[in-house]
Formats: C-alpha cells, structure tokens, sequence
C-alpha cells in the first residue's frame, strides 16, 4: 500500500473520532435550541464542555456583527483565568485600528482560517491580539469563520497554554460541533 493511500485511509477514521468526541457537545447544543438561554452562557459552557472533552481550550471568543442601529458587533470572550464577558461594539468601530488590524475583520471580509503556532520562535505577530496573548504564555491561536444559514459569518476564535498547542484531532472536534453551534447562536 502506498503512502499517499495510508493517509487517506487513515483521514476518515480520525475525522469519525472527532465526531465521537463531539457528539455529546453536539446533542447539547441541539437540546438548547428550544431553550432561552442567554448567549453569554452558551458560549461558557460550550467552551468548558470542549475542556471537559479534552480539547485545552483556556481562551474563546466569538464576534457576531449585529443588525442594529448603535451596535456593530457584539463579543463574547471567554478566559479560563478571568472569567467571561460579553461586549457590545458601537459603530465606527470599523474605522479603529484595533478592527482594521485584528483577524475578526479578516474573517467578516470573507478570509479563511487563521491558525498562529504563538511557541513558534518565528511565528508573525501579525494581529495585536497575538502580541497580548504569547506573554500571557498562550501557545496556539485559531480563529474561524462560523456561518448563518443567512450568509452572515461570525469569527470564533480559540487559544491554549497546552505545550505544543492544538492537535488536529482538537481542531476536527471543535469541527465537528461548528454546524450545532451555529444553529444555536443563530436563533440567539
């Protein structure tokens, strides 16, 4: 058997692992879409049921543009440490170099993934939030698109302090459970 067939053999089963793990993550998600629960709270325990699963996520955050006559966006940020807390953006938000310069406006603009390997001696510190987080001894930063059935797309973003960062069967978990996710936040 050749290499190249060993790896896509191999795929498949790692992707069906991943679903495994989420699964449970999943369900829950889908059993609180009936329900009023606040976003705020949402977010934290979808968060800690990723740890509780074995992904070492210490940080998330998700950024959802709003349609709304004072607000832009709204945040979420999530930090084992800290706490969480939710954050109303005004408009002209977008016109500060704190936007212009960050992955969420990268992500809203229609770009793909972004995946920072902060232990990395020669990683680029290319957004300001990478120059806060690699100090405070976060080793991996990923941020992605997450999609409204209405074409809206959302930015959510995880780090760890895990050494060596994400594995990619943590990034096909947190994969795995986007599509419930976003039904849910987006009933919200």
């Amino acid at each position: 058997m050749s290499t190249a067939s060993a790896e896509t053999q191999k795929q498949p089963v790692a992707c069906s692992e991943a679903r495994v793990r989420a699964f449970p993550i999943s369900d829950w998600l889908l059993e609180e879409r009936a329900a009023n629960t606040p976003m705020l709270e949402i977010a934290v325990a979808y968060l800690e049921r990723l740890r509780d699963a074995g992904v070492p996520v210490d940080r998330g955050s998700l950024n959802m543009p709003q349609l709304h006559a004072q607000l832009l966006a709204r945040s979420i940020i999530w930090d084992r440490e800290q706490g969480a807390q939710e954050i109303d953006r005004e408009h002209g938000l977008e016109r500060n170099s704190g936007y212009l310069d960050s992955p969420v406006r990268v992500i809203y603009e229609g770009g793909g993934q972004i995946r920072r390997r902060l232990e990395d001696p020669d990683c680029p510190l290319d957004f300001p939030v990478l120059e806060d987080l690699k100090p405070q001894g976060f080793t991996d930063y990923w941020v992605l698109p997450l999609g409204f059935s209405t074409g809206k797309i959302n930015a959510l973003g995880f780090a760890t302090k895990q050494p060596g960062g994400f594995t990619d069967f943590d990034l096909e978990t947190i994969e795995a459970t986007l599509p419930a996710l976003g039904a849910v936040m987006e009933l919200r």
